[in-house]
């Protein structure tokens, strides 16, 4: 569910703050090139013990104040780290009225950013943001936008606690157990965060960040939850997951099954050898799914991987008969290493020894 980055988000906080540091980036610049102002940012020296989130907060408030002056202050400088490098090429749009017109290309938009938080100082990285949206928006859609930033960072920053929290111990539990538990654990964190998104973002502007996302999350747990149930056959289960694919959009279902398709093949192919299907059907079925080209690649492979399993079958017949041979252990030992040279060649050699154990 993505929460990787937003534990590497708060880490971006607690790198990227210029609170702990030389000079602040809200104090250090005038707005009319004048003396620093200090009233710019009242917490210019906090204290040790507030925590990067809640510092984090209160610089994403004190730059929302000002939005009206901070565009111009970051307009005087040339932007830093990666910023002075790349471009995100996103047009955000507006209506005929001047609304700001609220897409999944504003949240790539802030994504873009705050992707160089750590590198680049919060309050500088916020200003910037706000020096884009001024630059691409009218005054109303500005507005929005800025309203819109303010709430995601507060999010981002909330979800990045929610993901640091310390998770149960599974150990305690059999294997069973733990797939229910963990299972139940995914449910309540869906929970979580769809609470923490109705905090902060209308449900237009829920569906248009995440609608996606949820909607494949739900797909996944269910999916999951199927997997799990034991009172389920092996027709029904596959009933269930084949109505449960077909649940997605149209465009998810295409992505998944280019993704997948390879795997289902193999898994139609091993079904079919263990049916006593000949390479023949084998093929063709592949050639129907996949393509000439990728059903003779795969038949090759078939081939070469049958010529390694006679070649290890051989070995393995041969070193037996070493080992029966009442000859001594180091005699054993001498004989078998002499015969993986013979038999196999210098790369092919540690691949053997490190399955010899198990052959």
């Amino acid at each position: 569910m993505g929460l990787l980055k937003h534990r590497l988000f708060i880490v971006g906080l607690t790198l990227g703050l210029v609170l702990i540091g030389s000079g602040a980036y809200l104090n250090s610049r005038s707005i009319d090139g004048d003396a620093p102002q200090e009233a710019s940012h009242p917490e210019s020296a906090p204290s040790e013990a507030v925590p990067p989130s809640e510092q984090a907060r209160r610089i994403n408030q004190t730059v929302y104040q000002q939005q009206d002056t901070l565009p111009s202050v970051a307009a005087s400088s040339e932007p830093s780290g990666t910023l002075s490098t790349l471009s995100h090429g996103i047009k955000l749009e507006v209506d005929a009225v001047g609304n700001l017109v609220v897409n999944s290309l504003v949240k790539d938009f802030f994504e873009f950013y705050l992707s160089s938080l750590g590198e680049i100082e919060l309050p500088e990285l916020l200003a910037r943001i706000q020096l884009d949206l001024r630059t691409q928006l009218p005054d109303q859609a500005y507005q929005q936008a800025c309203d819109i930033l303010k709430n995601y960072v507060d999010y981002k920053i909330d979800l990045a606690e929610l993901d640091a929290q310390p998770g149960p111990d599974w150990s305690v539990l059999n294997d069973k157990e733990r797939q229910l538990a963990q299972l139940e654990a995914l449910r309540q964190q869906r929970s979580a965060l769809a609470a923490l998104r109705e905090r902060y973002f209308t449900a237009d502007q829920n569906l248009a960040f995440f609608g996606e996302e949820d909607a494949y999350d739900a797909y996944m747990l269910e999916r999951l939850t199927l997997n799990s149930r034991e009172d389920l056959s092996g027709d029904a289960r596959e009933q269930a997951l084949a109505a449960l694919e077909k649940s997605l959009p149209e465009d998810v279902q295409a992505q998944r099954r280019r993704v997948t398709l390879p795997g289902d093949v193999y898994d139609r192919a091993r079904t079919m050898q263990a049916k006593g299907a000949s390479d023949t059907e084998i093929f063709e079925m592949r050639r129907e799914t996949l393509g000439e080209d990728a059903a003779q690649a795969l038949a090759e492979l078939d081939q070469q991987r049958k010529q390694w399993r006679q070649r290890l079958d051989d070995y393995v017949r041969e070193r037996n008969a070493i080992r029966d041979s009442g000859m001594s252990e180091a005699d054993q030992a001498h004989a078998i290493a002499s015969l993986i040279d013979q038999r196999f060649q210098e790369g092919e050699r540690l691949r053997v020894k490190a399955l010899d154990a198990s052959l």
